[in-house]
């Protein structure tokens, strides 16, 4: 892959599958940007949630006290708890 795009990754608002996507480093978008997509794991067309280095955005959760998150980090919070169950 060339220098002038990036991997970026989606979330699922039902199911919490994670799908990642390449964008144009010109076109990134927001963080919590919400792109509508088909779902593959629950068959729904949803707007999924945009986040950026995702690895990097979860550790950042994992060492942060859960009464100091940001509504949007609550969200993804439990929908990453949800794929664990």
């Amino acid at each position: 892959m060339s220098n002038k795009v990036a991997q970026t990754s989606l979330i699922c608002p039902e199911c919490g599958n994670i799908f990642k996507i390449w964008r144009l480093k010109c076109h990134q978008r927001n963080l919590y940007h919400k792109k509508n997509l088909f779902c593959v794991k629950c068959n729904k067309e949803t707007n999924h949630i945009e986040l950026k280095d995702i690895d990097l955005y979860l550790s950042s959760l994992e060492f942060k006290n859960e009464e100091d998150f940001t509504e949007e980090e609550k969200e993804v919070w439990q929908l990453i708890k949800k794929r664990g169950e």
